[in-house]
């Protein structure tokens, strides 16, 4: 139940077969057929004993509908920050959730001839990218100041949400979209930021540092309360260097 990581298809095959054929008939073993075949059928449905039934200690908060929720000329922008964090988030996780350990092995995620191996790594760095690149072109493709400055400002709260969350993929997804060099030499866009907007940003940059191999994230990381969302890029490049490190 611990490591079903480690099967494949094959040997799940090969493990409901042995079940069903052979320890399902014999009266000894009865009970311990019978334990194993709920796991696996657990398992294979995706209902295993997961974070969500030790981590989520309270009900979901109410989500937060926009007034115009159905009207035809809805967007995205209607929305509320939070409950756009929110969403974002629970999306995330999803992803995260799907890694299993196998496909970090060997750097897969990075080999041509091996990135079939990591299919969940892989779909979580392309979400990373389109994050990213979703913010920066959200900006980019306003065509007035003012609402060149509203969409910046619209992610600066998403930030701040983001921090509370411990969204700290999503974060740093936002982070970099709105460090894209388009992005950052938009000088009057950037003017006049409230001094609140301004912290959050400066305070996520400084979490998110990269000095020292992101010290003030890991840091930060040991002390918060769960659930989180860690930043994935940073676990990706540990193993990586482990894997330079110790070609053997």
């Amino acid at each position: 139940d611990s490591y079903s990581a480690d099967f494949n298809q094959a040997l799940v095959m090969r493990l409901s077969e042995f079940i069903d054929e052979t320890l399902s008939k014999v009266d000894s073993v009865k009970n311990m057929a019978k334990n194993l075949r709920q796991i696996l059928d657990k398992k294979l449905q995706g209902r295993s004993r997961s974070v969500t039934d030790t981590l989520f200690t309270s009900e979901a908060p109410a989500p937060k509908v926009p007034r115009n929720v159905f009207h035809l000329d809805l967007s995205m922008w209607d929305v509320d920050e939070e409950e756009i964090a929110r969403q974002l988030t629970l999306a995330e996780m999803a992803y995260f959730k799907k890694i299993e350990p196998p496909e970090l092995f060997n750097e897969a995620w990075n080999k041509p001839k091996l990135r079939h191996r990591s299919p969940h790594v892989l779909g979580a760095i392309e979400r990373f990218n389109r994050i990213s690149n979703w913010v920066s072109r959200s900006i980019l493709t306003e065509t007035s100041i003012r609402s060149r400055r509203a969409r910046l400002h619209t992610f600066m709260r998403l930030l701040e949400h983001y921090r509370n969350l411990n969204n700290f993929n999503g974060l740093l997804a936002v982070l970099s979209g709105l460090q894209n060099s388009s992005v950052h030499r938009l000088k009057y866009t950037w003017e006049d930021m409230p001094k609140q907007l301004q912290k959050v940003f400066d305070d996520a940059i400084k979490l998110m540092n990269p000095v020292s191999s992101f010290k003030m994230y890991r840091e930060t990381l040991h002390t918060i309360n769960p659930p989180c969302v860690p930043y994935l890029g940073i676990y990706l490049t540990d193993l990586t260097f482990i894997e330079t490190g110790n070609p053997d």
